[in-house]
């Protein structure tokens, strides 16, 4: 009785099936793999979802203009102040470098985004930051949008 928990459990054998190499012709960006849990689920069912994991409640990363899209009545945002840019006054040597970096991987300009939308008919200023661009520091230019934000909402 005793000397049946110190015995060796027996080797399995396991059949090896050979692979061609080739990978299935699944179309880019119709799978999602959730980094938390792991979990494959269609995209679209995490758009459905808002961009959380219906398995563990990751919440996926959402750029600003997407987040935008999610709360305001559809083909109701104006975006303002969207010509002002970052400028280097104190001469950093490679931060204009870094910006254009930030600019082509996330499509804008700036940190923020700000813009006139409605949101169940009712006019509204909206202020959305993404972290893709300066991991959303705030900067002059991020600032005065801030500013020229509030200042446009109380005239709204």
């Amino acid at each position: 009785m005793l000397g049946d928990l110190f015995t060796k459990p027996k080797k399995r054998k396991y059949a090896t099936i050979p692979s061609d190499g080739t990978k299935a012709d699944v179309p880019e960006g119709i799978m999602t793999k959730c980094p938390e849990c792991k979990k494959i689920m269609y995209t679209k069912e995490l758009q459905k979802n808002l961009m959380v994991c219906n398995y563990c409640g990751f919440h996926h990363p959402i750029g600003a203009k997407a987040r935008i899209d999610m709360l305001v009545d559809e083909g109701s945002f104006e975006e303002i102040d969207a010509s002002l840019t970052t400028a280097n006054p104190l001469g950093f040597e490679d931060y204009m470098d870094r910006i254009e970096k930030d600019k082509q991987k996330s499509g804008l300009n700036e940190a923020i985004v700000t813009g006139h939308a409605t949101i169940d008919g009712n006019p509204l200023v909206i202020a959305v930051m993404d972290s893709r661009f300066r991991m959303a520091s705030m900067g002059s230019v991020v600032g005065e949008k801030i500013f020229r934000a509030v200042e446009d909402a109380d005239k709204t």
